[in-house]
């Protein structure tokens, strides 16, 4: 009874704060309020290091131009990466790979899996790329030059983040990426753009081993930038993305 009373009381006091608003500043000066509480400023919460991903994307445009076809889709892969960008340029400073990498060499993603380059990509990442794109015939292109002239598996590992750690190879993993999305979510990912970025954010953070219904239900989980065992404080991956996506003429960001 006494908890009853106490959340009655609560409720009782945001009720009144809230009327309270509304009568001294009007019904605009609250919409604004709740909208900005459900819609953070990521510029604000990463600050320099969202800034610092938007002048990377400014700068190395003509690589992007160069590298992602067709150029009607380049804004929406350069939307679904940025939040590994942001993320890159947060915690860089304590990146050390080098053990990891020996690790994943020697004994393969299921012992060792780690972020690697600007857009994070991990080992089991580019492993299960490798595989989906094979089973498309549309495809071919791309996963002929994936393939190996190896035929050791501790080579081919060690091959893989050779390529994971070059620029070029990043940029084409990216390209690869979109265009599996597109052969393997086929109708479901045409539609508003935006809504395009939604799902291939949740792709591509979450893995593209879960189809569209298992994707949907990881909406909205707040487990970016430190992951899903880090805390509180934190954002949904696929937000940052739309949210970059629908800025970014403002921010200047232009493909």
């Amino acid at each position: 009874m006494l908890v009853k009373k106490l959340v009655f009381l609560e409720n009782l006091s945001v009720n009144f704060l809230i009327w309270s608003m509304m009568k001294k500043y009007n019904y605009l000066f609250l919409l604004i309020l709740l909208m900005t509480n459900f819609s953070p400023d990521y510029q604000v919460v990463f600050g320099e290091n969202y800034r610092e991903a938007v002048r990377f994307l400014q700068t190395n445009k003509q690589h992007f131009v160069k590298a992602w076809q067709p150029d009607t889709l380049r804004a929406e892969m350069a939307a679904v990466v940025f939040p590994e960008l942001v993320r890159y340029s947060l915690v860089r400073d304590l990146l050390e790979t080098k053990v990891l990498e020996l690790g994943y060499v020697q004994y393969g993603a299921d012992y060792v899996d780690f972020s690697i380059g600007r857009f994070q990509m991990k080992p089991s990442f580019v492993e299960e790329l490798e595989l989906q794109t094979a089973q498309y015939e549309e495809l071919t292109s791309f996963s002929y030059k994936m393939l190996y002239r190896l035929t050791e598996a501790k080579a081919i590992r060690a091959e893989r983040i050779r390529r994971l750690k070059d620029w070029d190879w990043q940029l084409f993993y990216v390209q690869v990426f979109y265009h599996l999305c597109l052969q393997k979510f086929d109708n479901q990912v045409i539609g508003l753009p935006s809504e395009r970025v939604r799902l291939l954010a949740l792709a591509y953070h979450h893995g593209l081993r879960y189809d569209v219904a298992a994707l949907s239900k990881r909406a909205g989980w707040r487990i970016f930038p430190y992951g899903r065992n880090f805390g509180q404080n934190q954002y949904a991956y696929e937000e940052v993305a739309s949210d970059f996506f629908e800025k970014r003429q403002e921010l200047k960001v232009s493909f």
